[in-house]
């Protein structure tokens, strides 16, 4: 398993986690407030409540080892993952010098991240 790329999955896809949440809580409204087929939206129901607390919990638990992240490592993930800025802004706004001190940069944030989140083994990559 390649855990750098597999923390860059992570990142990647944390934004549309958010996302999830939010269709799945309204998902969940729909459900609360429809009378039709009692116990087919329980079952429906039941599953909406396990997939938002499987994301809260996935979203807290990401959330909470970028907390551990250094600051300036934190801010790269945050514009390079997160806010989908583009290299050009991310170098300006973070006076970085040229793409391959960027992506130098970017490559050590993500390996931060990818030792907290995967521990020992996010050393073999």
């Amino acid at each position: 398993m390649n855990f750098f790329k597999e923390a860059e999955h992570v990142l990647r896809n944390r934004p549309k986690l958010d996302l999830a949440l939010g269709n799945l809580r309204i998902r969940h409204d729909r459900l609360i407030s429809c009378d039709t087929g009692i116990q087919e939206n329980a079952l429906e129901l039941a599953v909406v409540i396990g997939c938002i607390k499987e994301t809260e919990l996935k979203i807290k638990e990401i959330d909470g080892v970028l907390t551990q992240v250094t600051g300036e490592h934190r801010t790269l993930i945050r514009k390079w993952y997160f806010e989908s800025k583009t290299k050009e802004v991310i170098m300006e706004e973070l006076n970085i010098g040229g793409v391959t001190s960027l992506y130098r940069q970017k490559n050590n944030a993500v390996s931060c991240f990818t030792m907290l989140y995967f521990g020992a083994a996010g050393l073999n990559y």
